[in-house]
C-alpha cells in the first residue's frame, strides 16, 4: 500500500505510473498527475482525494485524471472531491470511515 498528501500526492501518481501494479491498493491527497500517465494508473486500486477550494494544488490535477482513467475503462479508481475544502483536505480524509476497510480489502496479486 502506498499514499501521500501534497507533493507526496504526486510521488503517489508518479510510483505507480513507473510501477503498475506493484502495489495492493494506494490513495493520493491533494496531488496529481498529468491526464497522459493515466493509462499507467489503471492497474492499482486507487482513490484520489482533493477539496474543490484547494489554493496550493488546483483540484483540476486529480479531477482530470480521474475522469481521463473512467473514460479509458478504470473500474478501480475511485474519486472524492470536498465541496468549500482547501488544501488541508487530510482533514476530511482522516475521517473516511470507509478507507481503512476499502483500503485492506485490496490485494496485491503478485
Amino acid at each position: 500500500y502506498i499514499y501521500g498528501i501534497s507533493m507526496g500526492g504526486f510521488g503517489v501518481f508518479s510510483i505507480l505510473a513507473k510501477e503498475p501494479g506493484k502495489f495492493a491498493a494506494a490513495y493520493a491527497i491533494c496531488g496529481g498527475s498529468d491526464v497522459k500517465a493515466a493509462n499507467q494508473l489503471l492497474q492499482t486500486p486507487l482513490w484520489i482525494f482533493h477539496g474543490d477550494a484547494d489554493d496550493i494544488v488546483p483540484v483540476r490535477l486529480s479531477r482530470e485524471v480521474y475522469q481521463e482513467m473512467i473514460r479509458l475503462g478504470g473500474t478501480k479508481v475511485k474519486y472524492t472531491e470536498y465541496p468549500g475544502v482547501k488544501h488541508n483536505s487530510w482533514e476530511n480524509v482522516a475521517q473516511e470511515k470507509s478507507l481503512p476497510s476499502w483500503l485492506f480489502a485490496q490485494h496485491n496479486k503478485k
